[in-house]
This record gives C-alpha cells, structure tokens and sequence, in this order.
C-alpha cells in the first residue's frame, strides 16, 4: 500500500488568519485586555476620556480670556480666569492619574499574555509547529513582538484621546466656521501614510525572517562556549564571521530600503495634516482681519493648532505601534486556532476521547502505517505494518534516517500518520485521550533537556504527583544509576541545578544525561517506555548493563499492566536482550524477531551485527 495510490492521506495545512476582520482582531484584543485587568481598563478608559475633554476644553478658556481683555469685560475676564485653571488642573491631575493606570493595566496584560501564549503552545499535543517552518516563523513573530505588544493599552487609549480630541476640534472650529469643521479629515492621510509603511516594513521583516534566524545562529554558533573549541580547532572563526557579516548586510540592505520607503510615506502623510490646520488657521486670521471672527477664536483655533502639533510625533508612534499590534494579535489568533484544533491539521473526530487502557491485553499495532513530515516528498515510513506485544521488551534497529524516532513520535503522539492507523489494544489511538495515553508513557531521550531547577524538580518532573515524594525520587535515581550523582551534591535533592543562577551547580554531560535517566524512571508502571538512545554517550558496556537494569526493574509493571519497553539503539550489544527487534530499512519493517531467529536468518540484522561486532575485535 503506498500513500498516494491506496491510503487516504491526510493533509496539513492551516490558515495564518491574515484576512480576519478588523473587528474580529479589535473584540479580541479588548478581551485579553479585558480578562487580564477589567478594572484598570475601566478606569484607564474613563480617566482618559475625562482628560481629553479638559485637553479639548482648555483653550476655549484662553479663548474667553482674550476676547474679555479685548472688550474690557471683568465679569468674561474672571470666567476665563476660573475656567482655564479648573481644566488645566484637572488634566494635569488626570495625566498623572493615567500615567499610573495605564502602566499598571501593560503590566498586567503582559502577564495575561506571557500566560495564555504558553498554555496554548504548550497545550498543542504534536511538535508540528517547533519543526514545520512557516509555523515556526509565525511563532517566533509572537515571540519577539510579546512585549511591545502586551503595551497596546497605552497607545490605543492615546489614539482613542486623539480621535476625542479631533471630534472636539471639528466641533470648535464648526462654532467659529462651518467649513472648518472638514480639517480634522486630514487626520486620514497620516493614518494611510503610517498603515502603508507598517504593511511594508511587515512584510520585509516576514521576508527576513530565515536570514534574521540564520544571523541569530551565526551569532550563537560564534559566541557559546559549546563551539568554541571546534571553531578555533576547524579555523571556522573568520569564515563564520564573515557569512555573519554577508547575512548582517543582506538583511540592512532590504530593511533599510523599506524603511526608507516607509519614512517618506509617513513624511507625506503628515505633510498633508501640517497643511490642512495650517490653513484653518490662515482662513480664521483673514476672516478676523475682516471683521467676521474674533481674536479669541484666532487664539483659540491656533492654540488648538499647536497642541495637534504636539500631539503628531507621539500619535505617530502609537498609531505605528497599534498597527503592528494588529498583526501580531492575527498571528496569537491563528495560535489559538491551532492549539484549539489539538495541532491536527484535519476535523478532529466527533467522537468524544477514551480513557487510555488500565493494562495492555494485546499490545500495539501498527497497520498500514505512512508518514511524511511536513514540506517532505519522500515518506520516512512507508506501509509499516508491525505489532508490538503485550509485556513485552522490543527493539528499533535500523541505519540513520531508517524511520526510528519517527516511529517513537507517532507513538507518543507528536505526530499522527499520515495515511494508516496506530492501535492500542485494537482501539485507534488517536481516538484515546492524548493526556491520558501520556499519563501511562514514559521516555527518555537523546537529545534530553537540562532542566535548571532543584535536583528533586529535575526528576520529579517525570511524575508531577510524585515530585516530592522523596521515596519515589529515591528509586527512580537507583533505577538509573544516578543516586551517586545527587549524593554528590552539596544541598542533595534540594540543591539547585545549572550555571543561570548564582547558587546553582552545574553538572557534567554524563551527570545531566543520568538525571534525565532518573526523570524517565519516576513513573513505576507505564503501558509504554520509550528509550530512544538515551545512553548514546556511555560506553557498550555501561549501555547494555543500563538496559538490562531497566527491562529487570519494568518486568514487574509488565506482567501487572502488560507493559511495552521501547528501545531505540545502535549498538547490537544491548538491543540482543529484547524480546523482539525490529530492523527498519527505508521505512519499512525489513525483519523482526529475536535475536537468535535473526542470525540465523543471515538478513539485514545479521549483516549490521556482524558488520558491529568485527569493530570491537
């Protein structure tokens, strides 16, 4: 059965909500704001509106003030007098007021939004979006722009005290002069003028993205001490430098030419603005000359003037600010979609989830089994047809790139196959609960994590119930031969783990590779242990003596619960214990058996073995 001519395929794709309605984006926005403080988005709001009206109001004092000097009117004069130092001691008050609010309400929807990107990444059940590029792009968007724009508070509630204060502008100069009242219109082309550049700049920076990611690399590779003796050993300094110093160019290059372009967008924009108030307040100097207006309305309609002045480089800035915060609330949007849909790229069945098996009866099997990464042409495993007995220790052999990890990943449901189906116990798993089938797996990985917390922490995550049961910590750390390595340390369990803290000690690569040994020991008795060369880096014998402890210490949980061992090896010396091998060649399922039925097959096992063993003779 191949996936494009017999098997149904699945195919990947999801939308990057680029052409969502504004609205849509804006009720959003508000609602994260809303759910991360609505009490000071409440006040922020009202305290600006009450500030804007003393901003707009202000000069009609000064207005009055003129005009009673003018005509020697004591009674207009103390009017004006009380008048302006009421609204400027209230919008000075009030600007105060707001700083603090406003500060307060970023702060907090930062918090509000650091946690609900986390939860939603972090509750997608695949990896789909950490290996599939343009996801991967989209996410590192969210990831750069998460602090400018958890601060959309404060530039939308100034855009909004702008637009107030353009309303009230249209309504003063409308008193002094119906036609006035169309200048405030100008506002628009500085709004264009600001929209454009942002798309531009936008869409060079989503150009840039592999370039700016492949700096960053550049950049890492040159200054961790994790290459630093391989750089100086190959001669690779000068060399990474300069592709450093080619990719720094390509990416100024393009991104100063758009912003470039943008500058003189936003330029005109506001070149327009400039000229329309600069002639309203042209046509209410000769309309006074003539007698139709007022000194104070030429006082008023300049002083006005001249605070839209003031006001033109901040709203500049905010309004670019809130723009690019549209795009990124787009891309936290399509986030929330994924995470919503679990990572599938398909209708996620109608169905509701079972509850994962108290013990295996049968095992797992794999029927027809094709998978293909995303963006990928050939398939990694192509038709596997396998099964997995109940209780029992197999092994996953095969050269590099046979379709080992990926079967591991379809198995611990990062990835879904492509076209075929995994069962457990003759129930489909992707119609199994996901947390509840990972809440019976355990695994422990090559490329294990450091996690940098307490040594107790950094086992315990394995089983979270567990992580301070200092009994269960206790054996896990035997089961791994790790217990030396906490004894070791100065505070034992509650010492603190790696060089990012003052107080931490670092470990060695051995030591931090026998902790991840210990965090995939915690839980005593999982449907399925993973072990995909979590002991690369030990020697043969310490490997196979490794491995034989596991498989004596999980007989026990086999024989209650039926559990599967899952060994992922190169070195034959060890995989020789399991039950079953499986040799994997080209993503198919070449051989299987034990070790002795495969010998004496003299197939593909028996070459790799033998191919092994002369080495070590």
């Amino acid at each position: 059965m191949t996936a494009t001519a017999d098997a149904p395929v699945r195919e990947r794709s999801v939308a990057l909500d680029a052409d969502l309605p504004r609205w849509t984006v804006v009720r959003s926005v508000l609602r994260w704001g809303w759910a991360a403080a609505p009490r000071q988005l409440v006040r922020s709001v009202l305290l600006f509106l009450a500030g804007t009206v003393c901003l707009v109001l202000f000069p009609v004092g000064l207005a009055a003030i003129v005009d009673a000097v003018v005509r020697q009117d004591s009674g207009q004069l103390a009017f004006g007098v009380s008048f302006l130092a009421v609204t400027f001691t209230l919008n000075w008050l009030l600007t105060m007021r707001v700083v603090t609010e406003a500060t307060v309400l970023c702060d907090l929807t930062q918090v509000h939004l650091s946690s609900h990107i986390a939860s939603k990444v972090n509750g997608i059940g695949g990896i789909e979006h950490f290996e599939r590029p343009e996801y991967l792009n989209e996410l590192e968007m969210i990831e750069e722009n998460r602090l400018q724009f958890s601060i959309w508070p404060r530039h939308a509630l100034f855009i909004a005290q702008l637009a107030m204060y353009v309303i009230g502008v249209v309504v003063v100069f409308a008193v002094i002069y119906p036609p006035l009242g169309l200048l405030p219109l100008c506002i628009i082309a500085p709004v264009l003028g600001e929209r454009y550049a942002l798309r531009l700049r936008e869409r060079t920076d989503e150009a840039l993205a592999s370039d700016r990611r492949f700096a960053a690399e550049l950049f890492s590779l040159s200054t961790s001490e994790s290459a630093a003796r391989e750089l100086r050993l190959f001669g690779g300094i000068g060399p990474m430098r300069e592709r450093h110093r080619e990719t720094a160019a390509r990416i100024r290059g393009r991104s100063g030419r758009a912003a470039l372009l943008g500058g003189w967008l936003q330029v005109a924009g506001w070149m327009l603005f400039a000229a329309g108030f600069m002639t309203g307040i042209a046509v209410t100097v000769h309309r006074a000359s003539r007698g139709d207006a007022s000194l104070g309305e030429v006082v008023l309609a300049a002083t006005l003037v001249l605070r839209a002045q003031g006001l033109i480089t901040p709203a500049a800035q905010a309004l670019e600010k809130l723009l690019s915060a549209g795009r990124t609330a787009r891309r936290i949007l399509w986030l929330e979609r994924y995470a919503e849909s679990g990572g599938r790229q398909e209708p996620a069945s109608a169905q509701d989830p079972a509850p994962a098996p108290d013990r295996l009866e049968r095992g797992i099997t794999f029927e027809g089994v094709h998978f293909a990464y995303p963006g990928g042409v050939a398939p990694v495993l192509d038709g596997v047809d396998l099964h997995l007995e109940a209780g029992s220790a197999v092994a996953l052999v095969g050269e590099n790139g046979a379709g080992k990890s990926t079967l591991v990943k379809l198995l611990t449901g990062m990835y879904e196959p492509t076209a075929g189906r995994v069962l457990v116990d003759g129930m489909p798993l992707d119609r199994i609960s996901l947390p509840a089938w990972r809440a019976r797996t355990s695994a422990v990985f090559q490329d294990f994590v450091r996690m940098e917390l307490l040594a107790k922490e950094a086992v315990g995550t394995g089983d979270l119930p567990y992580i301070d049961d200092a009994e269960r910590l206790r054996r896990a750390l035997d089961r791994a031969d790790a217990a030396g390595v906490v004894d070791e340390l100065p505070e034992r369990l509650e010492t603190r783990l790696g060089k990012s803290f003052t107080d931490g000690v670092d470990l060695s690569g051995g030591q931090w590779q026998r902790i991840s040994l210990a965090r995939g020991m915690m839980r005593t008795s999982p449907l399925l242990l993973v072990l995909d060369e979590p002991t690369a880096s030990l020697d043969p014998v310490a490997e196979a003596a490794l491995f034989e402890r596991y498989v004596e210490a999980f007989r026990s949980a086999a024989r209650a619960v039926g559990a599967i061992t899952l060994l992922v090896s190169h070195r034959f010396t060890t995989v020789r214990m399991a039950d079953q091998i499986v040799v994997l060649d080209g993503g198919r399922v070449v051989e299987h058996g034990d070790h002795a039925t495969l010998q004496a097959a003299g197939g593909r096992y028996a070459e790799l073995y033998e191919l092994q063993a002369s080495s070590y003779r």
